[in-house]
């Protein structure tokens, strides 16, 4: 469509920023990046945007795909980049479509102003365990294991399947693949310093759901074995963005957490289970 140079220097332009060069530099400038190439790709992408839709009559989209790692490198950026998408959709001439699948990553977009200009559309998992199963079970997993598979380890979501699917046969049983799962969620915990009875995971284990408000309010309410104060525990609660980062929990749009994957349900409902 004529814009073959600019999507080279936009993809070109990313990957200087998470080298931490510019087009011109072979050493790291990190105090000046990554505004020293987003400005000149701001103007860019503007230019080229404005092109496009009086070429075409409608909005070219830019799609900022893993925002999560710019989330964690940098923050900040993350902001201005939500402003830049704010401004080009009041502008009417592009579209800005960030994908991300960590879930801090979305509270920390819905902090800033941008988002109320925003859609916000959620990947859901596979809703119908027998379709789950079905797709493991053409992936060569005897049916015994796929049924117990979706039920207690991978749920419908995709991304566990096919790793259940490439890796059950490492496995003698289930059983095997569950503890292995299980002794992640353990030194995620540990390392948190975070009790597995914590009320937290009580009431999710209960309930499924709960408004990330209400998550705040029981760490509050209940305190970790470490000796972080009540005042500390405050909005943006420090341990609930740890157990996002290391998806033990997972936020959805409607500012509601979950457990992150079926085999970390599982996890808490047999330490539930055990203290009856």
């Amino acid at each position: 469509m004529g814009f073959e140079t600019e999507v080279f220097d936009l993809i070109g332009a990313l990957r200087r920023y998470f080298s931490q060069t510019t087009k011109e530099e072979s050493s790291p400038r990190v105090k000046e990046e990554p505004l020293a190439t987003w400005i000149p790709l701001n103007a860019t992408l503007t230019e080229v945007a404005t092109k496009y839709h009086a070429k075409h009559n409608r909005p070219m989209v830019l799609v900022i795909d893993a925002a999560d790692l710019v989330a964690k490198k940098d923050p900040k950026f993350l902001i201005d980049l939500q402003d830049f998408a704010k401004s080009s959709a009041d502008s009417n001439v592009l579209r800005v479509v960030f994908v991300t699948s960590e879930g801090t990553t979305l509270p920390q977009m819905a902090a800033s102003s941008a988002m109320n200009r925003a859609i916000v559309f959620e990947v859901r998992d596979l809703e119908d365990d027998a379709v789950a199963i079905d797709y493991l079970v053409k992936r060569g997993v005897p049916k015994e294991r796929a049924v117990d598979a979706v039920k207690t380890i991978t749920g419908g979501r995709l991304v566990l399947l096919d790793e259940f699917a490439s890796t059950f046969t490492n496995f003698p049983s289930n059983d095997d693949y569950r503890e292995v799962k299980f002794a992640k969620v353990e030194k995620v915990l540990s390392q948190g310093d975070i009790p597995e009875d914590h009320a937290l995971f009580k009431h999710l284990t209960e309930n499924k759901k709960i408004k990330i408000a209400d998550a705040e309010k029981l760490f509050k309410k209940n305190p970790t074995k470490s000796d972080v104060t009540v005042e500390q525990l405050k909005i943006g609660n420090p341990y609930i963005e740890y157990l996002l980062s290391q998806n033990v929990l997972a936020a959805h749009p409607d500012e509601s957490l979950t457990f992150h994957s079926r085999h970390v349900q599982t996890f808490f409902e047999r330490v539930f289970a055990a203290k009856k």
